[in-house]
């Protein structure tokens, strides 16, 4: 199974490598300890206690030992991910998904179940719908200088890993289309 990051990565922030990491671990009986008591006994103690890295450790652990799938949230549903960069600021950048989203009727199969909502602040524009297939999807638009953006989609509570194959591909295409 390909690890997320690389044992260099891992290694350069956390001290240890993966293989290490999954040793540490299985001897302190963390195959009994569901996600929240692991990243809990992590903190506690002392294993590790940069939150990011925490999480990125345990959930490579839980994928290392079979108990989820990249792409699986701890309670078993799916989720898809991705991002463009753009060189527009983020009120450009928010305009021009509007105005792609706005055209689309069939959301890979499925409608909103009511109208998207907006909100902001300084350095974000959000948009966020729910489906008729009970998944939601937010859509982060974040500054990165005076004219640059990222556009990253973060779609979740799908129900299975084929259709979250599904919505990342319809929201890639969204993006590329923009």
């Amino acid at each position: 199974m390909p690890m997320r990051l690389s044992n260099k990565a891992v290694k350069d922030a956390t001290g240890r490598e993966w293989e290490e990491w999954f040793s540490l671990l299985d001897s302190a009986g963390a195959r009994e300890l569901s996600h929240k008591e692991l990243v809990r006994w992590m903190i506690d103690s002392g294993t590790l206690d940069l939150s990011w890295w925490t999480q990125m450790v345990v959930v490579e652990y839980e994928r290392h030992i079979g108990r989820r799938a990249a792409g699986q949230q701890e309670g078993g549903e799916w989720n898809a991910s991705c991002s463009k960069s753009f060189s527009l600021d983020i009120d450009q950048a928010l305009a021009l998904w509007l105005t792609a989203v706005d055209a689309i009727q069939n959301f890979n199969g499925n409608v909103l179940n009511s109208d998207p909502r907006l909100s902001s602040s300084a350095k974000w524009r959000y948009w966020r719908a729910d489906f008729s297939d009970g998944s939601s999807v937010s859509v982060n638009i974040g500054s990165k200088g005076e004219s640059k953006s990222t556009v990253a989609v973060d779609h979740g509570k799908i129900g299975d890993d084929s259709s979250a194959a599904c919505w990342k591909e319809f929201w890639r295409n969204v993006l590329n289309s923009l």
